[in-house]
Parts: C-alpha cells; sequence; structure tokens
C-alpha cells in the first residue's frame, strides 16, 4: 500500500528535480570537480550517498538557491579524493541519507582524507531534516537552509555541514574520526521535545518551534562531545531523556536542561562576538559564560535590568565568565558582554534576564515561586 508520506516524498523529489533542471543547469554540473580555489568562489561538494536524488536533493537545491557551486560526488569519486582535492572546497556535504544508516558509515572509509581538510565551520545534527522536510514539516527546512548558511559560512576555508541522520549507533565510526570525546546516547530516542540554546539562536538562527514535533524530532543526542564544539539545540528531560544520561547536562539560558543533538564548531572569526553558552541565576547571582571569539580581549560585562532597583553588588569575571553577586531575589537582571574592550555594538551581545525562585511564606506554609521578577502572591511575604 502506498502510503501519503511515500506520495509526498515521490512528489517533493520530482519538483525538486525539475527545479534543479531550471535553475541550475544540473545537466551542466559536473559529478564532481577539482574545485575552485577556496575564498574565490562559494563552492560546494555534497557525499553522493547521502544526498537521495543527487543534485536534486534539498540539500543541494537549497545551496544553489544561496549561490552555490554545487558538485555532487559518487561514493568512488569521494574515496578517490586527497586531502587537498577536499581542501579546494568552501563546504563538504554529508547530507542526510533518510536513515540510511550505510551512508554514513560508507563516508568514514576516506575520512582520514577529508577530515583533515576541515579547518572552518562544523555542524553535526543528530536527525533526519530532509527526510521531515519532504514530508511538510517547514522548521525542518529552516534547519537544513540555516544549517548550510552557517556551515559554509567562513571564507577561506574549508567547512563541514554533517546529518547523522537516524545512525543510533553509540560509537559512531564518523564521529570518533573527528574526536575520540564524541559518542552518542543509546536510549531515549526519537524524541518530539526540543530546546534551541542562545548559541543556535545566534549560530544557526533556528528556534524551538521550528526543530519540534515533526513526528520524530530527534534520533541521537550526544553523551559526550569535544569541548571546542559548543550546544546549538538540546533535548530536555521531558523529552524522554534524563539529563543525566549526558557527560554534562546543557543548562539553556532560561534554564533547560538538557542534552545535546545538534551541536557546532566555529572556525577562526574575525569578529570579537561572544558567543552566549549558558546563563543561570539564583535568589542573589548571576552568572553568563560564553566562548571567546579570538580577537576579543578582554571581555567586559555589565548588569542591565537591575539599575532602578538599588543593589550593592559585586562581581568577578574572567575571559569566560562573568558572576555578579548580592542581586535583589524578586528583580529580574540581564547581562550585557563587550569583546574587545567594549568595542561597539559589533562586538556586543545581550543575555535577557532568567528565571529565579523565591521561596514565600504564610503562617506555617511555604510556598516557591518561579518567575522572571517573582514576587510572592498576595498576603504571603519573602522568606529571608
Amino acid at each position: 500500500m502506498t502510503t501519503i508520506g511515500q506520495i509526498s516524498r515521490t512528489l517533493f523529489r520530482g519538483v525538486a528535480l525539475l527545479v534543479a533542471i531550471v535553475l541550475a543547469g544540473a545537466a551542466l554540473v559536473p559529478a564532481v570537480s577539482a574545485g575552485a580555489a577556496v575564498g574565490t568562489s562559494k563552492n560546494a561538494l555534497l557525499f553522493g550517498p547521502s544526498v537521495p536524488g543527487g543534485m536534486s536533493s534539498y540539500e543541494a537545491q537549497d545551496l544553489i538557491s544561496q549561490g552555490w557551486t554545487v558538485s555532487v560526488a559518487s561514493l568512488n569519486q569521494w574515496n578517490a579524493m586527497t586531502t587537498a582535492q577536499f581542501a579546494s572546497y568552501q563546504l563538504l556535504v554529508v547530507g542526510d541519507p533518510h536513515c540510511n544508516e550505510t551512508a554514513i558509515v560508507d563516508v568514514t572509509t576516506s575520512e582520514s582524507n577529508w577530515w583533515p581538510a576541515v579547518n572552518g565551520n562544523v555542524l553535526v545534527i543528530g536527525t533526519d531534516p530532509a527526510f521531515h522536510f519532504s514530508d511538510g514539516y517547514a522548521g525542518a527546512g529552516v534547519l537544513i537552509n540555516n544549517g548550510l548558511a552557517f556551515a559554509g559560512s567562513l571564507a577561506g576555508t574549508t567547512n563541514l555541514y554533517l546529518d547523522l541522520s537516524c545512525s543510533q549507533i553509540a560509537a559512531n565510526p564518523v564521529l570518533a574520526g573527528i574526536a575520540p570525546s564524541f559518542s552518542i546516547g543509546t536510549s531515549g530516542m526519537n524524541s518530539e521535545s526540543t530546546h534551541v540554546t542562545g548559541a543556535g539562536a545566534q549560530l544557526v538562527n533556528v528556534t524551538s518551534i521550528d526543530l519540534a514535533n515533526w513526528h520524530d524530532s530527534v534520533h541521537e543526542y550526544f553523551n559526550q562531545w569535544p569541548a571546542d564544539f559548543v550546544p546549538v539545540a538540546i533535548v530536555p528531560p521531558s523529552g524522554g531523556v534524563a539529563a543525566q544520561m549526558c557527560s554534562a547536562p546543557v543548562t539553556a539560558a532560561d534554564g533547560t536542561v538538557g542534552c545535546p543533538y545538534i551541536v557546532a564548531r566555529l572556525g577562526t572569526v574575525a569578529s570579537g562576538r561572544p558567543i552566549d553558552l549558558n546563563e543561570t541565576r539564583t535568589a542573589s547571582t548571576l552568572t553568563l559564560t560564553w566562548v571567546p571569539g579570538p580577537s576579543a580581549a578582554p571581555y567586559r560585562c555589565t548588569l542591565l535590568y537591575g539599575f532602578d532597583t538599588p543593589s550593592s553588588f559585586s562581581v568577578t569575571s574572567s575571559a569566560t565568565s562573568c558572576t555578579f553577586y548580592n542581586l535583589g531575589a524578586a528583580t529580574p537582571y540581564g547581562v550585557s558582554v563587550a569583546g574587545g574592550g567594549g568595542s561597539g555594538p559589533a562586538a556586543q551581545i545581550f543575555a535577557p534576564p532568567v528565571a529565579t525562585t523565591i521561596t514565600c511564606v504564610r503562617a506555617h506554609h511555604v510556598r516557591r515561586v518561579t518567575a522572571v521578577s517573582a514576587r510572592c502572591p498576595m498576603g504571603w511575604r519573602l522568606k529571608r
């Protein structure tokens, strides 16, 4: 019996192929070429077994719409390439093979050739957005579009977009070749619940709404990941993944805790704009941590939102964090962090206020209230 999903996928591929012929002249694009020198053009090389339909795949068509010159390499062509040939491309793409795990295993055969060429941005995705986009989930297309744009954005380097699709293998072979500290969690898969971190919103420009409720939004999360990768999206405990399943659970700016399933690594960038990783708030302290841009030293933290309420706070800071102490328990605060000595808006990032929890009492009753600007209900008083 033919399902609605199968019909929609067939229609999608047919339309995409027509678009490929009209917009890109697919017959005129070689299956794979040596590639222009990095920095002279936006040229991308796709691993053919990972993109069903080749030039008509969503990844190829999306790149063409962004102005890229796209080539698709067969398995034999990809495996025959040298590191220097891979390095001639600005973007390497291992796309979504629609849960065909063989494609992820096949790309490891020549990993010792293509991975050393990657010195720019890297985006690693633990789900199958092309499959879900073909089934009508628009947010999956947003992830592919913005993910490819981020991954390939660093000119003068070779960047990588790597989609693991449904490869729920704890010792994933392609990740093992990238870093021994990568591993995949083996339980709580196929979650619908997702949450985008501050870094994810800034780097990939996706929202939690874009990524959630795809009828299996998440297929693998990272139990461990290299220190130079930042979480882009996480699976909260409500999504079926216990926070303790990760070696180091991630806390987003709004307090959501979970395991990352999309992570990114930044190549060398000229901007000093820091990347927000985590903002935590207790009743009287506020801490912000970030990944520094290589050209931004020193950093300057400024407390926001609380100046209309008297507070004799103090602050300590380092190259990657700042903590404010002695804050008003019920006052919403945020932090502005500027890199390069505070050299203007381009180097600045804002962390909005986060919720805090206060304890309220009435007679012998105790009640906890959590909110951005927490207040005790009428008839209750703040416990000191």
